[in-house]
């Protein structure tokens, strides 16, 4: 059992063990995922969902599903964050930036929200989204120069789905070797609306109002926390990469 923040990367990364099992949500998947990677252990991952969103074993069941994949083992990709200050966190499901933050720190303030189970991204969120200002950013793409952009929000998927069932980048996949870059744009209330309602929703179409550009590298410029899976481990500036086939994971 873990007492506390940081318990279960500092396990996972002594353990010596060929599987190492997560039995919770995604914030315990991002500890050990942190741990594993950061000890360059060889360990293997399980997840059991037991935690609020759980939204990495849902997009490892999408890949499952989809009868590509059949083996127990698979190989996927992991996105890795660098920040100003020199550290790197590790990430399974998304990087955001801008609104969606605003609803992990409300989350993680208030058990009564947790008690909601995935709803309590939206019950904590939406008040936050509606009312927050754009925010302008600075992208570059690999070796390109930057352009400058104002959103409500930007997120970088490396699965699916992030913040209890939100789907902004339908096509993403866990073993694409690349992040899908949603940017959200400002639209005003209906146009928000109509997005989140497609982004909950069940398939691939593109979401009203979401860019999506598939990217291997990228440098986000301006001020604000980087929310990753579900954690908050720094502020922009930060560069995101995709670490192709980085993690072994048992479905």
């Amino acid at each position: 059992m873990t007492a506390a923040p940081g318990d279960a990367e500092r396990l996972a990364a002594a353990a010596d063990a060929q599987v190492v099992v997560a039995g919770g949500g995604d914030g315990t998947v991002h500890e050990i995922v942190n741990g594993l990677l950061g000890a360059a252990s060889p360990a293997r991952l399980m997840a059991l969902p037991l935690g609020t969103g759980c939204d990495f074993s849902a997009n490892m069941e999408a890949i499952a599903a989809d009868g590509s994949q059949r083996d127990l083992e698979l190989a996927i990709d992991v996105g890795r964050a660098r920040f100003a200050d020199g550290s790197a966190r590790y990430f399974v499901n998304a990087a955001n930036v801008g609104a969606s933050t605003a609803s992990t720190r409300r989350v993680s303030k208030y058990k009564l929200l947790r008690a909601l189970g995935r709803a309590a991204y939206v019950a904590g969120g939406l008040p936050e989204v509606l009312s927050r200002p754009t925010e302008e950013y600075g992208l570059a793409l690999g070796e390109t120069e930057a352009r400058s952009v104002r959103l409500l929000s930007l997120s970088l998927c490396n699965g699916p789905r992030f913040g209890g069932g939100l789907c902004l980048a339908p096509e993403s996949r866990l073993d694409d070797a690349t992040l899908h870059m949603a940017e959200v744009e400002p639209r005003g209330v209906l146009g928000l609306g109509r997005t989140l309602l497609a982004g909950f929703g069940r398939g691939a179409e593109p979401r009203p109002g979401v860019n999506v550009t598939r990217c291997g590298e990228i440098l986000v410029q301006g001020t604000g926390d980087v929310e990753l899976d579900g954690e908050l481990p720094g502020c922009l500036p930060a560069s995101f990469t995709v670490l192709p086939a980085a993690l072994t994971v048992l479905v």
